[in-house]
């Protein structure tokens, strides 16, 4: 089963999320793309899963990752997907969800949604001493890779049981 990832990631927080996603489906040939790579139809050839994520931005999708995912033309119609993003902690509604928005446009698109889609936790921590001014950075929340590992073994699983579309 060939899976292939597309992840978008500001911080590196996100695609470091993905490779642990891809050490989850081990048991499956899996692939990961940058956002910003040349992601078109025949990219997808031959691919079973396809695995969407990047990190919540102004509520959305960041604009690198509509970009790739407009590229995708008809090309993800009946194709089996999984999304994910990373946000801040805090009510959907309010932090907002790229999964969510990438979501509404691969349905669209006639992909068929495998798995629900998930959010995993970023938060800020202060700059370095004497960094005064200096922005913050974002980190995952503990425990995240090992949840997004946890996150790749059951979507896996689903197509692994026959459970997948």
């Amino acid at each position: 089963m060939e899976v292939c990832v597309i992840v978008d990631s500001l911080f590196g927080n996100t695609e470091r999320l993905a490779e642990a996603v891809a050490q989850g489906m081990a048991l499956m040939s899996v692939r990961v793309l940058g956002a910003g790579e040349a992601i078109g139809p025949a990219t997808l050839a031959g691919v079973d899963v396809l695995v969407v994520a990047g990190p919540t931005t102004s509520r959305g999708m960041s604009p690198r990752l509509r970009t790739a995912l407009d590229g995708l033309d008809g090309s993800v119609r009946g194709m089996n997907v999984a999304l994910f993003d990373t946000r801040y902690r805090g009510p959907e509604f309010l932090m907002g969800s790229a999964a969510r928005r990438a979501e509404k446009q691969l349905v669209a698109a006639g992909a068929v949604i495998v798995v629900p889609r998930e959010s995993f936790l970023v938060r800020r921590t202060p700059p370095a001493a004497g960094g005064r001014g200096a922005p913050a950075d974002v980190e995952l929340e503990p425990g995240e890779l090992e949840r997004a590992r946890e996150w790749g073994r059951k979507l896996a699983a689903t197509f692994v049981a026959g459970k997948g579309a």
